[in-house]
């Protein structure tokens, strides 16, 4: 019975996320990117068996049920790791993502998207154990074959951007995060257009990482250029009128630490009064927020949440920096 429910679910986590490990399509779809939510949705109930349960003994039954070398089996093992990686279980986070790392390479191939995206997801986990070097050499890995097979403009290549020029910053080598995050920009205006402005988390965080780099390196007139464009980010989401209050008020909540960075700037920069009118923003941002929760909670329960980029696995996000797990 529990092998047949393994196949009847995995059987459908197959059709819906095939893409997700980089083929062109499901049988019977078009190709592209299925919704995110509906591959979480299906992936769900395994998760949260394996999570409960004996790992080890749950993996051998997907094995068994469906074969050793079937590609739903890595893609299950890595949201486990994902989740793992989320509770703070970073050691068994990492030796679960090696193992997948293995057999997507034996399934897909070393440069695979699908046997990228583990990488990526391992060397978040060797970042959140401190093991900074190692993480990096493998954002690096990751990137130079992102960039020489999806090419310069694909998402998971402008991830892997993100991803290195955070892992440069906490390393201290902030003239080449510099770079990587202003090749980031760059290429987002382009594919955008010029007179695009911020309107995601993704895209308001990397501007304000990159304000972060420039007021390290005590270029406080560039921090200040880039907090400003976060912030206009976060302001113009926030008042558009086809955003639901329930998701503005959570936009809200998540800037904190973009609110700081402009106020921060701007005081080390002697402007008082723009500090205390960022100030005044973010307290009316705020106020709204709450008076945006206590008006859904009296009307319906708030859904809950993944962290991070929706178009990936659930991210792993700080208030001021944002990476993904793709």
């Amino acid at each position: 019975m529990w092998n047949l429910r393994i196949l009847v679910v995995a059987f459908g986590i197959l059709l819906s996320c095939w893409a997700v490990v980089g083929q062109e399509g499901a049988p019977g779809q078009e190709s592209g990117e299925p919704d995110p939510e509906t591959i979480q949705m299906l992936l769900e109930p395994l998760v949260e068996q394996a999570m409960s349960s004996g790992r080890q003994e749950f993996f051998d039954s997907l094995r068994d049920g469906l074969g050793a070398e079937h590609p739903v089996v890595p893609v299950v093992m890595a949201q486990v790791g994902v989740r793992l990686l989320q509770q703070g279980a970073y050691a068994e986070a990492k030796e679960l993502f090696e193992r997948v790392i293995e057999s997507g390479e034996r399934i897909w191939g070393k440069d695979h998207p699908g046997t990228l995206r583990l990488m990526n997801n391992l060397a978040q986990t060797l970042e959140a154990q401190g093991d900074l070097a190692a993480a990096r050499e493998l954002n690096d890995h990751v990137l130079a074959v992102r960039r020489r097979v999806l090419g310069e403009e694909h998402p998971d290549t402008l991830t892997s951007m993100n991803n290195l020029a955070l892992t440069l910053h906490k390393l201290g080598e902030l003239a080449r995060a510099r770079q990587l995050y202003e090749e980031l920009i760059a290429i987002r205006e382009n594919l955008a257009g010029p007179d695009h402005r911020p309107n995601t988390y993704e895209e308001a965080v990397i501007f304000n990482n990159l304000a972060i780099v420039h007021k390290d390196a005590e270029n406080l007139k560039g921090a200040r250029v880039f907090s400003f464009r976060a912030l206009s980010g976060i302001e113009g989401q926030t008042q558009r009128a086809d955003v639901s209050e329930g998701v503005k008020s959570r936009f809200r909540a998540q800037y904190s630490g973009i609110y700081q960075v402009a106020i921060a700037t701007s005081l080390a920069l002697k402007r008082q009064e723009e500090a205390f009118s960022i100030t005044e923003r973010y307290r009316a941002q705020s106020l709204l927020s709450l008076l945006s929760d206590e008006d859904l909670a009296s009307q319906t329960e708030i859904p809950a949440t993944s962290k991070g980029n929706a178009r990936k696995s659930p991210a792993v996000t700080t208030p001021s920096t944002a990476r993904s797990t793709a």
